[in-house]
């Protein structure tokens, strides 16, 4: 690698210099800054490029950020914060797809399947730099076992910068920040009208009607109404219809926008204390904003203050497939994630990269087959329980 060191009054002069000089592919070693005997500002920085390189050549790095570069491209590989702050610049702070503005720039799409592949190269150079050394024995094995249980490299960065700032710091603490939860059924919930979905085969009514089992248990004499708003899945239908008659709760269908107006109303409100809303699972060509515009929830007329939708998802789903459904569910009624199918999982990691990407509480864990005692408030014991011994709620 070829070294040389530079130095003028500010960064920004520097990292001009040596773009002009050595070209974008330069890595930044050192940057020390201070003043002279006259009070002047001075910077000095130490890059360094591979031998052999074309000084012309574009790096792949500085195409994947929108063809030329600026002097700001230039990464300073050695310190981590530095590349994830770039990222941020590059791909903003906004996690779902739907969020992009209509008048994003011709070829973003190709732009964004690029980024995926540089962050990916982005984290493997950071790795070096993730000194798990620094860190306190307990810290470093518990570090080492979430890297194995699946958590992504960006939420180990996380953790990794928490606890660095304090040896001392419990690693738990530091993972609640990051993943919180926010129990079903507790005065955190304090929304009339709550509505479940999931992609199918997640076990999403089963699901609901567990949720209000639990619900009715703890609220002795509570009204619970149960809509089925999938029109697509009878067996679902037949089911939820069921155990709504056989547990004494109200059933009403809503397949059209005109049903969704009837139980949304006032009257619906006080008549009932809780409205579980079955929804439907859509393909790739389809999510739950369009079917909302549709059945008119999104309009003026609809209290979206009291309605809150919960997305059930399964560790067994890959990171790739997660990513893409809490795309394809995301709204801004989404409200929690509930976790299902845990016992057939071997690993729970899932369950931290899913909140740290969407910013979602988890509100209630589900495992075994039946529909009574198989689901339970998520709280912070139970969860770290589950992750790090596999431990499931009694």
């Amino acid at each position: 690698m070829q070294l040389k060191t530079y130095i003028d009054t500010t960064a920004k002069a520097v990292l001009e210099q040596i773009k002009a000089d050595i070209g974008s592919d330069a890595v930044i070693l050192s940057k020390r800054e201070g003043k002279d005997e006259n009070g002047n500002p001075w910077v000095e920085m130490t890059a360094g490029v591979e031998r052999g390189r074309s000084q012309n050549q574009e790096s792949n790095l500085t195409q994947g950020f929108g063809g030329a570069g600026t002097s700001n491209d230039i990464l300073e590989l050695n310190n981590p914060a530095s590349v994830l702050d770039l990222a941020k610049q590059h791909i903003g702070g906004s996690f779902y797809a739907s969020e992009i503005e209509s008048n994003a720039p011709p070829g973003w799409a190709k732009w964004h399947e690029e980024w995926a592949c540089i962050k990916e190269s982005l984290m493997t150079l950071m790795k070096p730099s993730l000194r798990l050394d620094q860190l306190s024995p307990r810290q470093r094995l518990a570090l080492e076992y979430l890297q194995r249980e699946g958590v992504e490299d960006t939420v180990m960065l996380k953790i990794y910068r928490r606890l660095l700032r304090d040896q001392n710091a419990s690693v738990l603490a530091s993972l609640t920040e990051i993943v919180p939860t926010l129990a079903w059924g507790g005065s955190c919930w304090n929304q009339h009208c709550h509505m479940i979905t999931g992609p199918y085969g997640i076990g999403k009514t089963c699901t609901l009607i567990r949720l209000a089992l639990h619900f009715r248990r703890m609220n002795q004499g509570a009204r619970v109404l149960l809509v089925n708003a999938d029109s697509v899945r009878t067996g679902g239908r037949l089911l939820l219809k069921h155990y709504a008659d056989l547990s004494g709760m109200q059933y009403f269908e809503a397949g059209q926008a005109a049903d969704w107006r009837n139980f949304l109303s006032q009257n619906t409100k006080k008549n009932f204390d809780l409205v579980l809303v079955d929804l439907p699972s859509f393909d790739r060509n389809h999510n739950l904003m369009n079917f909302f515009n549709e059945q008119g929830v999104t309009g003026t007329s609809f209290d979206t203050q009291d309605m809150a939708v919960h997305l059930v998802l399964s560790p067994l789903f890959g990171q790739a497939q997660l990513t893409e459904l809490t795309e394809r569910y995301n709204s801004p009624l989404s409200g929690s994630i509930i976790w299902g199918k845990l016992d057939e999982a071997s690993s729970f990691g899932a369950l931290v990269n899913v909140s740290s990407s969407t910013g979602l509480p988890i509100s209630a864990l589900s495992y075994g087959s039946g529909l009574r005692d198989t689901l339970s408030p998520a709280d912070d014991a139970m969860l770290w329980r589950l992750v790090f011994k596999k431990q499931f709620p009694s």
